[in-house]
């Protein structure tokens, strides 16, 4: 697996679960300075198959967690996609769907603040131990 430099988003690599947007996730393709063209799976499946920074600095094997990193992408009212990659490589990098009912907004509403609400009610789930 080659190194990624993902700039800004380098300290990805240091998090267990990555929330981003479908368009943040087509930044991070590896083909996107290349071609520019990217796809949000691909730039998806890149950030979660790049091992953890700290796993580069253990000093033995137990120090070398065996982690698996999610990254969540939300894509507005289609869908929440889950790609858990393996930090060994791409073979076991999975992908999940979860369908979104759409809301529908009451007159003087907006949607400021709803990825704020989702990620602290998935973060707050994780806390609790609810994984599945």
């Amino acid at each position: 697996m080659t190194e990624q430099n993902f700039g800004a988003f380098q300290p990805c690599q240091l998090a267990d679960v990555i929330i981003l947007k479908g368009e943040t996730a087509k930044s991070c393709d590896p083909k996107h300075l290349s071609t520019g063209k990217s796809d949000w799976q691909d730039g998806a499946s890149a950030v979660a198959e790049t091992q953890p920074l700290y796993s580069k600095t253990a000093k033995n094997a137990e120090q070398k967690p065996d982690i698996v990193k999610w990254v969540v992408v939300t894509r507005g009212s289609k869908d929440i996609v889950i790609v858990e990659g393996h930090p060994t490589g791409k073979s076991e990098t999975k992908l999940s769907s979860v369908k979104v009912t759409p809301v529908e907004l009451s007159e003087g509403s907006d949607r400021r603040g709803v990825g704020d609400v989702f990620a602290g009610g998935l973060v707050g789930s994780l806390a609790k131990g609810h994984v599945h």
